[in-house]
């Protein structure tokens, strides 16, 4: 409630609308988010007014590929200090540090060069369940590319004699490769003599990789805090279960990174970019997430054996608008269970004097 839509400022307000020629803000924030949630790090670079009337307010922004951003920090105090930024893409650019705002994961690796001054990326604490989850997808594409011949089938007869018996195998041969396919499911072919069958290699399913991706999906899932149900996860997949995971997805993934974001650029705005002394602040609303609502069916049950709350106020609790043919000291008013008499109108019991000792 401390937040009220503001129009003063046109300029701040058509950079939060389109904050270049190519992105809406919507589309800022996705890449930001995503830089921060693969590498650790995202940079915004703000390109700067020079003069006039808006001048050091930023009138377009981008957000930079954070793989390619080198930090140039001064190591001779403590702690090390950002002095400036470079991006190495095709060739190297410089950035002032007013023109960047850096958003990062905490970094625990300090080290004399400032290598604390980068956000660890997640995915460095999953790395090796990271690597098994690589490799188990390419052992299985090998398996199903290069796998070959399952196993082999032989003749295991003391009769067969490999000259005169060379048709008989020829013909087992064809018929098992021709009963390949749908059409020809539990077929039988036959043979005159007695065969055998050694397996020589092992599935997938045999390798158990299929089953060791499901646990490395729900390792990937815990590292960045998204409900594993979400990403098709059968173990947990019921419709509570999915309610529950969006919402719990919104609260432990979303609105961290909104929360970052904004006040990260809320303080460059009030140091950097023009708007130092003002009482501008910019914020999202959380009522878009639609997840976060609460249950209207639990919030009516509760508020109905809450008396003590006026009517006025469970409307306002409810997001609903009072009718203009409701008087408003009506619905200011505090109703008792009492058969919900307003507290102005209620009657003591009041007790004779011919009963009192």
């Amino acid at each position: 409630k401390a937040f009220e839509i503001y129009t003063g400022d046109q300029r701040l307000n058509d950079l939060l609308k389109y904050p270049n020629e190519e992105d809406t803000f919507a589309d800022l924030l996705e890449q930001m988010a995503g830089f921060k949630l693969i590498t650790g790090n995202s940079f915004l670079y703000a390109k700067i007014i020079e003069a006039g009337a808006n001048m050091n307010k930023p009138f377009e922004l981008f957000a930079l590929p954070s793989q390619y951003m080198a930090i140039i920090a001064n190591v001779e105090v403590f702690p090390p200090m950002k002095v400036g930024y470079q991006l190495f893409y095709g060739k190297l650019w410089s950035f002032d540090t007013k023109e960047i705002m850096h958003d990062k994961y905490f970094n625990p690796a300090w080290n004399v060069t400032g290598n604390q001054l980068y956000g660890q990326s997640p995915l460095m604490a999953a790395a090796r369940t990271l690597t098994r989850s690589n490799e188990a997808k390419t052992a299985a594409v090998a398996s199903f590319q290069n796998g070959g011949p399952a196993g082999v089938l032989f003749m295991n007869d003391d009769n067969f004699d490999a000259t005169s018996g060379a048709q008989q195998a020829q013909a087992l041969k064809k018929a098992i490769s021709e009963k390949g396919g749908s059409a020809n499911f539990n077929s039988i072919a036959v043979s005159g003599y007695k065969v055998d069958w050694k397996q020589i290699g092992l599935s997938p399913v045999e390798l158990n990789i299929i089953e060791s991706e499901k646990w490395d999906m729900k390792a990937l899932c815990n590292i960045y805090g998204v409900p594993s149900q979400l990403l098709n996860d059968d173990g947990s997949r019921t419709y509570n279960n999915q309610q529950e995971g969006e919402k719990a997805l919104t609260l432990r993934c979303a609105i961290p990174l909104l929360n970052d974001f904004t006040a990260n650029f809320n303080r460059k705005l009030h140091s950097d970019w023009g708007y130092k002394g003002t009482n501008i602040y910019v914020g999202y609303d959380v009522q878009v997430y639609q997840e976060l609502e609460a249950n209207k069916t639990e919030q009516t049950t509760w508020l109905e054996k809450a008396w003590w709350i006026a009517p006025a106020q469970k409307m306002e609790i409810m997001g609903l608008k009072t009718p203009d043919y409701i008087p408003t000291e009506e619905m200011e008013k505090l109703y008792i269970p009492s058969s919900l008499q307003p507290t102005d109108q209620f009657q003591p019991l009041t007790i004779p004097d011919t009963l009192n000792p």
